[in-house]
């Protein structure tokens, strides 16, 4: 019976990402360039990346945008030059969903990239939600997790946040399996190599198995994670170094992007126009920070697990204000720590599933673009 409603679940969600998706891009005569969010900046900095029929827009743009740049580039065959992005090392480290979706679309066209990178997202995370349920039995969590808003909202802007969550879900059940065989720490190793190279807060779970290997004398699966963390750095030392040569427009440390403590919270409030629209905008992060705290673990006696959790929160706490004005940043802020919480709590409390079951819907509405006075909270 649970198999069923699981199936149902499945189903529901599928049918509900295609309507949002192809109502999101009929806007723009279903060209699906337009999930890009190209700013025509970028678009002339880097002549010959975009193909002819892209939408570009004039006075915004998205991360999604660097992604495709740089899939291009690795797997172009027109002799392009390194492309330029905003900040070249921190955009280059995340190559995952760039590596995965270029080698495709190498074979099928750049001109598909967007719908390419869509198929990668939902696929994946279709695979870790279905591999989740069919170890845990849980249709809690396992619908919580389906129908995650932040990743909902990282895979519409086509991110790497989504894929991160997917990699953490397999690496969570692969190393439940505890299997030694050699294809098992094989997988074990690329799922370590994934999640490192999908974003920089990665390093928080496989830094957690690396601690958990150690205390319990895993020695084999210490020394991949090793193996993947020196890769990983590696990688970053040489873009450190390609990066002195100018290949960014505005380069971001990440001090740039913390603050005090909450101090971003408030000061996002000094940027908006204060209209009786906002006041939804406001009411949502309020509520998102009210579902941090019940994510915080607030413990007696220290658990290995929670580590990540305290070391995430704090990510969100001290992010700066252009963290909490722009909603798509904070909902992305929220995607890994959401993941890992649902993963390692044995039971969720209702506080926890009703409040984030109402930022499901607040998001589902704003990515639907509904006209009603609600949308504006994401605007």
């Amino acid at each position: 019976m649970k198999t069923k409603i699981f199936k149902l679940i499945i189903f529901t969600y599928l049918f509900l990402f295609l309507f949002l998706i192809f109502n999101k891009v009929s806007k723009y005569d279903h060209n699906f360039s337009s999930l890009l969010n190209i700013w025509q900046g970028f678009e002339k900095l880097n002549s010959g990346y975009f193909e002819k029929n892209s939408i570009i827009f004039d006075s915004q743009g998205y991360d999604g945008q660097f992604f495709y740049l740089i899939a291009k580039y690795l797997f172009n065959t027109e002799n392009l030059v390194i492309p330029k992005l905003d900040s070249f090392a921190l955009r280059f480290s995340r190559i995952s969903l760039p590596f995965i979706a270029g080698f495709f679309s190498s074979i099928f066209s750049f001109e598909y990239y967007s719908q390419i990178s869509l198929t990668i997202l939902i696929l994946f995370h279709i695979l870790s939600i279905s591999i989740f349920y069919f170890y845990e039995k849980n249709l809690i969590k396992t619908s919580l997790l389906l129908f995650s808003p932040y990743t909902l909202c990282s895979n519409f802007l086509l991110l790497t946040d989504g894929l991160l969550a997917s990699f953490i879900i397999l690496f969570y059940i692969q190393n439940k399996k505890d299997s030694n065989s050699f294809l098992s720490k094989i997988i074990y190793f690329i799922f370590s190599i994934c999640i490192l190279f999908s974003k920089e807060v990665g390093i928080l779970i496989v830094g957690y198995y690396f601690l958990e290997s150690f205390l319990k004398k895993k020695i084999l699966n210490k020394n991949l994670i090793i193996l993947a963390l020196l890769s990983y750095l590696t990688f970053k030392l040489k873009l450190d170094f390609i990066t002195k040569s100018s290949l960014s427009t505005n380069e971001l440390s990440f001090i740039q992007l913390m603050d005090f403590p909450f101090f971003g919270f408030f000061k996002s409030f000094s940027l908006e126009n204060f209209t009786f629209k906002i006041f939804p905008k406001i009411l949502l992060k309020i509520i998102l920070l009210f579902s941090l705290f019940l994510m915080i673990p607030f413990q007696k006696k220290l658990k290995i697990e929670s580590i990540p959790l305290y070391f995430l929160s704090l990510i969100i706490i001290i992010s700066e204000q252009g963290y909490w004005y722009n909603m798509d940043n904070l909902l992305r802020l929220f995607t890994l720590i959401y993941t890992w919480y649902i993963l390692i709590k044995k039971e969720l409390t209702q506080a926890f599933i009703k409040t984030n079951s109402l930022i499901i819907i607040i998001v589902i509405i704003k990515i639907a673009n509904y006209k009603l006075a609600i949308y504006h909270i994401l605007k």
